[in-house]
């Protein structure tokens, strides 16, 4: 519950940081800072992905040789680090082509790179914590992320940094947040039985897959957003845009509920055991902050008049009262997606993410004539994915706990006396 709180704090204090520069730029200055943060929003992803893959190998490490080692902590942040040189390089060799474009200065551009960076190497951190499953350390980092962009990036704005003092607080925020998740991943260091294992590192394929279900989770109320823009109206997209603004919040309440599940999951499933007792906690207990979250957003809408973007959307009511239970069941689908991280059902993300999110963007390419029609096409597309990805769930006992049996053989031939 700790957990819960700190993650939704954490979003809380992220979104208050965008709404504070929005006030504090000007218009033009805060396009430009959308459009680069929006380039570290895309490298949070690898972020996303670090964070997972080293949340499930630590977790598996913890299970199987009964403790961690620091060489077990320090070779977590070796891919991540190798993985945010290449991202903050990338920017590096594209700055005069984004300068360009989108008429930025070095400096900023530089900030932005180093933002994206810290992105990806300090969820490495939040992994190890993830995956030791410290949630209380894990809450922490977070908070000091975003309690640290806040106070560094406000005051470099007000002293006149502009849009490059933004940028600024969001790279440097990350550093006493990666300091703190450092400093408490050490601590999870225990001495297990004597016994050294060797786990293999994730695969290519398994990488590629968590990333897939990073970009699928982030997808809702950002690909239809764009194509709404696209294909309706100014007013309309703007309408649209307001009713995915509360679905975001559908979505991100319970997803603190996955990130705890995941380790707990990897651990049943390194120790043969059954986990899918997890998986249906973490859908009821998802339903309920989901479906509480949605109703208190329709109170604040229609009993109190409330609009996330200030001007009068009750010509989008009859569309919200589809969107937000569309966002209710997608809401419903991440934690089968964590499920099967920790189950190690490559398959299953890359089999049914990949034909989701098609078909998310083909429901709106479809049945763009209206916001309503949209979220009605929405709803059906995310009750869909909902029944497919419980499918594995349904399957007999022993199918589920022959996931376990390649991380069992891999370890059991590679166990060696310390």
């Amino acid at each position: 519950m700790l957990y819960l709180v700190a993650f939704n704090a954490t979003n809380a204090l992220n979104y208050a940081y965008l709404v504070a520069m929005g006030l504090l730029l000007g218009t033009e200055s805060y396009g430009l800072f959308g459009a680069l943060f929006g380039l570290v929003y895309l490298a949070s992803a690898l972020g996303n992905t670090v964070q997972v893959a080293v949340a499930k190998q630590i977790a598996h490490l913890h299970s199987v040789q009964g403790g961690l080692s620091r060489r077990d902590i320090l070779a977590s942040f070796l891919p991540a680090g190798l993985v945010a040189v290449l991202v903050a390089l990338a920017f590096l060799v594209a700055s005069p082509l984004i300068s360009r474009s989108l008429d930025a200065s070095a400096a900023l551009v530089l900030w932005a790179g180093v933002a994206a960076g810290l992105s990806v190497l300090v969820p490495a951190g939040y992994g190890a914590l993830q995956g030791a499953q410290r949630f209380g350390a894990l809450g922490a980092s977070q908070i000091v992320a975003s309690v640290s962009r806040v106070a560094v990036g406000v005051a470099l704005v007000a002293a006149g940094w502009g849009p490059t003092g933004a940028l600024a607080g969001v790279a440097i925020g990350y550093l006493p947040s990666g300091l703190v998740a450092l400093l408490y991943a050490g601590r999870a260091v225990r001495t297990g039985d004597g016994t050294a294992v060797r786990v293999q590192a994730p695969s290519l394929r398994s990488l590629v897959a968590i990333l897939i279900a990073s970009v699928a989770i982030a997808a809702p109320t950002s690909i239809d957003v764009a194509l709404v823009k696209h294909f309706l109206s100014a007013t309309e997209a703007g309408h649209y845009t307001a009713i995915a603004v509360m679905g975001r919040v559908v979505l991100f309440v319970p997803l603190a509920i996955s990130f705890i599940a995941l380790p707990k999951v990897t651990q049943k499933v390194a120790q043969g055991q059954d986990p899918t007792s997890l998986l249906w906690r973490s859908i009821g207990q998802s339903a309920g902050l989901a479906g509480g979250t949605a109703a208190l957003l329709v109170l604040m809408v229609a009993g109190l008049g409330w609009s996330p973007i200030g001007g009068e959307i009750s010509p989008a009511a009859g569309a919200l009262y589809w969107y937000l239970p569309a966002m209710i069941a997608f809401a419903l689908v991440v934690p089968s997606i964590y499920y099967q991280i920790g189950c190690g059902n490559v398959r299953y993300l890359l089999v049914l993410l990949i034909p989701g999110m098609l078909a998310q963007t083909l429901a709106v390419l479809l049945f763009h004539g209206s916001i309503m029609a949209v979220a009605r096409a929405l709803l059906s597309v995310n009750l869909l994915l909902l029944v497919a990805s419980l499918l594995p769930t349904l399957l007999p006992l022993s199918r589920q706990s022959r996931l376990a049996q390649p991380y069992l053989s891999r370890t059991s031939r590679s166990r060696t006396r310390a």
